[in-house]
């Protein structure tokens, strides 16, 4: 049997998940930028990266500044998935119920 998913939780592990993954993505831009737009262009179904890369090297500000915003998004994302399974797990409950009720 399945529980629902505690909404705080879920939403904080997506956001600290997203920004760790955007640490590593940052370190791996910093310190292998070839690579890493390679690897961006083998996610991008053919599309090359390369004409749009960046000029200039990011700035702890902007990485600080995009954490912040991409843990903001991420924990209204978790949130509503949360709510989403939640609200599907109630339905299947009630489903489960009638199904036992009409036998």
């Amino acid at each position: 049997m399945t529980t629902q998913l505690p909404v705080v939780r879920t939403a904080s592990a997506l956001a600290i998940t997203a920004v760790l993954l955007n640490l590593v993505c940052a370190a791996t831009v910093a310190l292998w930028p070839a690579e890493a737009i390679s690897l961006a262009n083998s996610w991008m179904h053919g599309l090359d990266l390369q004409p749009i890369r960046a000029t200039a090297p990011m700035s702890l500000g902007g990485f600080i500044a995009g954490s912040v915003t991409l843990a903001a998004v991420s924990f209204i994302v978790g949130s509503v998935y949360a709510w989403v399974y939640n609200g599907l797990h109630r339905l299947g409950r009630v489903e489960t119920a009638r199904q036992h009720a009409a036998k």
